[in-house]
């Protein structure tokens, strides 16, 4: 029973930040996804195209 307590004690105090921070760490993420994306020249239009082709939904130019 202790031990369930003290996880729910530490759970409830980084419940506070950490919401926000983990927002923060998946836009960043995000971002940088996208830019190494776009260093390759990479676009949304040619990773559609690209996911078009892969389950054969007609004929794609890209």
């Amino acid at each position: 029973m202790k031990i369930k307590e003290l996880i729910n004690k530490t759970m409830l105090k980084k419940e506070k930040g950490s919401i926000l921070l983990d927002l923060a760490l998946f836009l960043l993420l995000l971002v940088i996804f996208i830019v190494i994306l776009a260093y390759f020249g990479i676009t949304l239009n040619t990773l559609i195209a690209y996911i078009k082709k892969f389950f054969g939904m007609g004929v794609v130019y890209v």
